[in-house]
């Protein structure tokens, strides 16, 4: 398998259930897992079906954890559509 490709999806899904579980969003790995996904980028350190086999199970754990939070489900789009509606302004007005 993509070496990279797996250790970026693992990465992603438990980021996604940090997220989901109000751990917030944590970019910088170090002292968390970061040692175990260059491993796996770089020396092929998981078997194929152990990552799959991972990232399914936390799969099943983000579909529970996104029933109970309290992240809403959809974003606000009249805000977002009015913030991008100022800033073309903004920047039109700006530079012609």
């Amino acid at each position: 398998y993509d070496l990279k490709h797996g250790s970026h999806c693992l990465r992603l899904m438990r980021m996604c259930k940090e997220i989901l579980s109000g751990q917030g969003v944590i970019v910088d790995r170090r002292g968390i897992d970061a040692e175990q996904l260059i491993a796996i980028k770089m020396h092929g350190v998981m078997k194929y079906d152990d990552l799959i086999a991972e990232v399914e199970m936390l799969n099943k754990q983000c579909d529970e954890l996104y029933q109970t939070s309290t992240i809403p489900h959809e974003p606000p789009r009249k805000q977002l559509d009015e913030l991008v509606i100022r800033m073309i302004s903004q920047y039109t007005e700006k530079h012609g």
